[in-house]
């Protein structure tokens, strides 16, 4: 109960763009990582359309459709990250306070981090612009992928 109580807090926080943490730029501490509660309740499976069926389109972040930067894009394709994948981590994942950037003119971000069902760790950057949701970045955390996202 303490914990869903906690969450409400920090979703609120940062989602008004308030202050969500006073983050320090000490390079050696751990990265701080906080649970998210799937948006709408969904877990994987669950009001996800079928992975087959699943695109770009489907993408959802609290209930709102989330659209792709061109570099986004870019990024997920060369790290083979397709967007079933990327709902996967933004679902599932846990927020990375250290990558993310909620007070970020002007697009505040949110930086998820979680592993895919074919077990690929990943960091999805999902930017708040204008009061829409876009996927700035696509990052795999264990594998150097060659991109030329110009």
């Amino acid at each position: 109960m303490t914990r869903i109580i906690i969450l409400l807090a920090i979703s609120t926080l940062f989602f008004s763009c308030e202050e969500l943490l006073n983050t320090s730029s000490n390079d050696n501490k751990q990265p701080q990582t906080e649970v998210v509660t799937p948006p709408n309740n969904q877990t994987k499976g669950s009001d996800m359309p079928a992975r087959k069926n699943f695109s770009e389109k489907d993408l959802q972040y609290q209930g709102q459709s989330i659209n792709l930067t061109r570099h986004g894009r870019c990024r997920m394709e060369c790290r083979k990250l397709d967007a079933y994948e990327v709902q996967e981590v933004i679902n599932q994942g846990k927020i990375n306070q250290r990558k993310s950037n909620p007070n970020s003119k002007p697009c505040p971000s949110i930086a998820f981090e979680g592993k895919t069902s074919d077990g690929q760790s990943a960091r999805i950057v999902l930017g708040t612009c204008e009061g829409n949701y876009k996927i700035i970045t696509a990052i795999d955390l264990e594998n150097e992928w060659k991109c030329d996202c110009k």
